[in-house]
């Protein structure tokens, strides 16, 4: 519809959004698609954040040197931009960085949004919970999960809400509250009732679901 109406900008923004959410979701078989769509149709500074971001997150072969070319892109050309700068290039390079499996450089860089990280909270906190969770810190795992679950009003309908739960879940388990863990888990799944059942995120949190009943 949006292109229909020569909405370039905001096609493209839809576009990169959902490439960015199907890489949250481990989705990433169209997000290279997605990407390149967007970016044909704008290289505004949302639609390279988030397709950076897609990419980063997915990390597939030849992935990184494009998202270090978007990544470069937004610095050059908005070098005054505060939230590109301070909050959306830092956490497209802490993707990179969970990609390359060094969680704790990405807690280091995703220091640098403190001022302004709560102007997109959920991709922030999110990230540095997995990043916790990576270092085995079940507790500062938690506390970043939660600060989503304690914020909807932020984004009611954020599909970080409901990830959240597998975030609490997973973190209660390195803290040993298998109570917590199944609670959490049964959580996203009704918040989930409906949801695809072959999205990987899901199949995932069921096999974990199914390995914390077997322990029982």
């Amino acid at each position: 519809m949006a292109e229909r109406r020569d909405l370039k900008e905001v096609a493209a923004q839809l576009a990169a959004g959902t490439a960015a959410r199907n890489a949250q979701l481990n989705d990433c078989g169209s997000v290279k698609d997605q990407t390149a769509k967007a970016l044909q149709l704008s290289h505004d500074r949302i639609t390279l954040s988030l397709s950076a971001q897609a990419l980063a997150i997915c990390g597939g072969d030849g992935d990184s040197g494009q998202t270090k070319a978007l990544v470069d892109e937004m610095a050059k050309r908005f070098p005054t931009d505060s939230l590109i700068n301070q909050v959306r290039i830092p956490l497209v390079e802490a993707h990179v960085a969970m990609q390359h499996g060094n969680a704790a450089q990405a807690i280091q860089l995703l220091e640098k949004t403190r001022l302004y990280g709560r102007n997109i909270l959920f991709p922030i906190a999110y990230l540095r919970g997995q990043a916790y969770l990576a270092e085995k810190k079940g507790a500062d795992a938690a506390a970043q999960f939660q600060e989503i679950l304690d914020n909807r009003g932020w984004s009611p309908i954020s599909y970080f809400y409901p990830l959240a739960y597998v975030g609490v879940a997973r973190a209660a388990v390195l803290q040993g509250d298998m109570a917590k863990a199944r609670k959490a888990y049964e959580d996203f799944f009704a918040l989930w009732k409906d949801a695809d059942p072959d999205l990987p995120i899901l199949i995932e949190a069921k096999k974990e679901y199914e390995q914390l009943s077997s322990r029982s």
